[in-house]
């Protein structure tokens, strides 16, 4: 099903936002690039609102470690 097809059948495509940065360098920033990433996720789904696209969360994560790891809030998103 494409994306016109999806907004005509009235369906919701569900968006999730994920913001990463591979360290801690910068966040305390009044704006920095985790929220640049937002900004930009946010903008291209409203740019997606007549084809049913809609935000569900917002997950920002920042890597303090080599190490792989799983984003706080991920299994929320995923049980949506």
């Amino acid at each position: 099903m494409t994306r016109a097809d999806h907004a005509r059948a009235g369906l919701t495509v569900r968006c999730a936002i994920y913001t990463r940065k591979s360290s801690d360098e910068g966040l305390d920033q009044k704006f920095n690039s985790l929220d640049a990433q937002r900004e930009a996720c946010e903008a291209y789904i409203m740019s997606q609102r007549h084809a049913g696209w809609v935000a569900l969360a917002i997950i920002g994560h920042a890597v303090r470690s080599k190490r792989p790891s799983s984003p706080l809030g991920m299994k929320r998103v995923r049980e949506a």
